[in-house]
């Protein structure tokens, strides 16, 4: 039976080494923000990783594209179409 004192004073220490919120990575690939608690035990478990800087950008930029599609969508359903122009085509 494992020494819960010894795995939840891992988990304590850990956690406050941790940011209070930080990116995780799973086996699988998923990318997920949990609280430092959590990150410690998925850490402990070794089901999940620290994301890289790189994975964050890269997550943070996908979703932009998104809600720049989804609000593109909303404006075109109501009639309204952005057009961008450039600054020197004003004149």
């Amino acid at each position: 039976m494992p020494d819960l004192r010894k795995y939840w004073q891992e988990v304590r220490t850990l956690a406050g080494s941790l940011p209070s919120f930080l990116w995780m990575v799973s086996g699988e690939g998923y990318l997920i923000e949990v609280a430092a608690e959590i990150a410690a035990k998925l850490i402990l478990a070794k089901s999940h990783r620290v994301a890289t800087e790189e994975e964050i950008r890269r997550r943070a930029e996908e979703e932009a594209a998104t809600n720049r599609e989804l609000t593109r969508e909303g404006l075109r359903k109501r009639g309204i179409e952005v057009v961008a122009v450039r600054r020197d085509d004003i004149a």
